[in-house]
């Protein structure tokens, strides 16, 4: 690994522009590439000496940047930040999220830390977290002991962030507009009242098959949205917005914890991220979800860490809004294009989202009404199984159908 990382040319380049970057009057800094990381964006993990006339010092480092805009920013500086790719847009994001973190001396055990960033050139450097694994990987270890403790401690993390953010969140779009940063779309941010005809498209279908009453449907999810979308509201902060449990990296000796890649990180309502890990997914096929019979504890850990008001209704307008913006993208993006085959629709997206709707509609049946959408998602979920016979949870989530 060494070897080829050494013989690459655009690290050896990356590595020569953050030298000359952080060398100064008597200070050197020399930088080894030791492996490649896997990532979106091109990630190494690196031994950077400094060296000064008092000192040397050495510290592992993380060097991460967007091979698609290095040598567009190089060669055409006067024009470096103007239309920007998906990947630089969510490069810029992150920068701009560990920039805004650090700027609020936010403890730097909930990110990684911020040594240097340069955004022309699409470059972080941030300090090496270690070879710790991450919680998906615990999660999917059978010999795990104390699951438990571990998904509270990672929920701690989120009250955390949102009690140290909730109150300057503005300074976070302050930060993105210097770095001409904006959040990337998600399933967690997503206004989908901007879909309504989309949505009533799939009301429309589906109520041609089954008794549905589209309109106090839409004057519920409305109201959830206003509820989620209100920047006055007190539950309105910065969100990491990607809160799967394979974003956190678990020191295994002390359980300390570290959130990263804030590529989606944005402001919102904050239970938007509780909902994500509630509804969550990890990376398809690579491992389980987190088993629901933590789901309570790891809910009353958050509530009881930071928000004092009716948690139970506070989250499902979280969790409603997530499931409901699978159902219409899922319509938009697989079941309308495929009327007339639906056998073509993938089952991955099906089993991902047939998922979503079963654990919204536990939590509904047991904390509140929602007398329409419930009534919706319940459709939909008869739906999928009454089309698509194939459709297996056990396929993707082993440990789903066994939970206790």
């Amino acid at each position: 690994m060494s070897s080829d990382v050494s013989g690459n040319e655009t690290i050896q380049k990356i590595i020569n522009i953050i030298e000359n970057q952080l060398s100064e009057g008597r200070r050197r800094v020399k930088i080894t590439p030791i492996e490649q990381l896997v990532g979106v964006n091109k990630t190494y993990r690196c031994k950077m000496r400094t060296t000064s006339d008092t000192k040397v010092s050495d510290e592992s480092i993380i060097i991460k940047y967007n091979p698609k805009t290095l040598s567009h920013t190089r060669n055409n500086q006067h024009n470096v930040l103007q239309d920007l790719e998906d990947y630089s847009k969510r490069f810029n994001n992150e920068a701009a999220a560990l920039t805004y973190l650090t700027s609020i001396q936010f403890p730097n055990k909930i990110h990684p830390t911020l040594i240097h960033q340069d955004i022309k050139n699409q470059l972080i450097v941030t300090r090496d977290m270690g070879k710790n694994p991450t919680l998906m990987d615990l999660m999917n270890n059978p010999q795990l002991k104390e699951p438990v403790t571990y998904l509270k401690n990672y929920v701690g993390l989120f009250a955390d962030l949102h009690k140290f953010t909730i109150n300057n969140w503005r300074r976070f779009k302050e930060t993105q507009k210097l770095f001409n940063a904006s959040s990337p779309l998600s399933d967690s941010t997503m206004d989908f009242r901007s879909f309504d005809s989309e949505f009533r498209e799939l009301l429309d279908y589906l109520g041609s098959r089954c008794m549905l009453d589209k309109e106090p449907i839409i004057r519920e999810f409305n109201t959830i949205e206003e509820t989620i979308f209100d920047t006055d509201n007190p539950l309105y902060g910065f969100i990491h917005a990607d809160s799967g449990i394979q974003n956190v990296n678990v020191d295994l000796e002390t359980k300390e914890m570290v959130l990263f890649d804030y590529e989606f990180a944005d402001t919102g309502y904050i239970l938007l991220d509780i909902a994500g890990l509630f509804l969550g997914f990890p990376q398809s096929g690579k491992g389980k979800r987190v088993p629901s019979r933590h789901y309570d504890t790891i809910i009353e850990e958050y509530f009881n860490s930071f928000v004092s008001d009716d948690h139970k209704e506070t989250l499902a307008f979280a969790l409603i809004h997530w499931t409901i913006g699978r159902i219409i993208t899922l319509w938009m993006f697989r079941i309308k294009p495929h009327l007339n085959n639906l056998d073509l629709v993938e089952i991955e997206a099906l089993n991902r989202t047939y998922t979503s709707n079963h654990e919204c509609l536990k939590y509904l049946k047991k904390n509140l009404s929602y007398t329409h959408l419930r009534k919706f998602i319940e459709i939909v979920q008869l739906f999928m199984i009454k089309t698509w016979k194939s459709i297996k949870l056990s396929d993707f989530f082993p440990a789903f159908l066994n939970d206790k």
